[in-house]
């Protein structure tokens, strides 16, 4: 993806602007080149007999830190309350198994 640095800055979502903020955050995730990564997720490569491919480790770390991007935009982009009730639903739905 882009080898920028530049700190993105995401547009911030409110409780009553979802569909105005939904089109400026994909935008922003396109414009980066993580849009990709937000749709389709990655695949951690587990190790198994053989090793790795160097190329293989490459890709994974390069989906980690595109996947890390993407999470940090979204961070940037809520208030630190509602961060934090996005936390709590999480954990609550990995105790019940569910995604």
């Amino acid at each position: 993806m882009s080898g920028s640095r530049a700190k993105v800055r995401a547009p911030l979502f409110t409780k009553v602007n979802y569909d105005l903020w939904c089109i400026k955050i994909k935008t922003t995730f396109k414009s980066h080149n993580l849009w990709k990564i937000v749709e389709e997720g990655y695949e951690l490569l587990v190790k198994t007999g053989k090793e790795q491919t160097e190329k293989k480790q490459i890709v994974a770390q390069d989906h980690i830190c595109w996947d890390a991007r993407a999470l940090g935009l979204i961070q940037r982009a809520v208030f630190d309350e509602s961060f934090q009730g996005i936390q709590i639903k999480r954990r609550l739905r990995r105790r019940h198994g569910t995604p």
